[in-house]
């Protein structure tokens, strides 16, 4: 069950233990080699204890089965390439914010719900290069109100 903490419409969702310290979280999970400690949590913060599903497996895994398109049948649909889609389901590929419009458009979703997917993929695999270097980040001082808040 994920942890869920509200404080002023800041929240965090994470799988992992938590501990409150003025507005800072500091995370003790080792999750595919990397530990956070301290991040920040802003509202549109993002925290994790998994790697987040891509969207090419969504793809590949529930829409394509369900709707039975082929690799062939997307790409025509979508107006790009076999390789471009069969490069997304095989998660070689990234969604741009043009294939984010274009499934969007396809399937009835938003632009949105495939760029939010995007996004996180693109987060987790951001933390995981770069994780090192965040933590050498200081964070600023939390100032007196958020302290009351606690």
């Amino acid at each position: 069950m994920p942890f869920r903490l509200t404080i002023s419409g800041v929240y965090a969702s994470a799988l992992c233990p938590m501990v409150f310290t003025t507005l800072r979280f500091a995370i003790t999970t080792e999750s595919r080699g990397i530990m956070c400690d301290e991040i920040c949590l802003r509202e549109d913060a993002l925290l994790i204890g998994r790697a987040p599903i891509h969207p090419g497996e969504f793809l590949r895994e529930d829409y394509m089965p369900e709707l039975g398109l082929s690799v062939a049948g997307l790409a025509k649909r979508l107006g790009v390439t076999r390789q471009t889609v069969n490069e997304i389901i095989r998660e070689k590929r990234g969604l741009s914010p043009e294939m984010c419009l274009r499934l969007g458009r396809l399937f009835g979703t938003t632009p949105q719900f495939w760029m939010n997917m995007q996004q996180k993929v693109d987060l987790w695999n951001s933390m995981e290069l770069h994780s090192e270097d965040i933590k050498k980040v200081a964070p600023l001082e939390v100032p007196e109100l958020a302290k009351a808040v606690g």
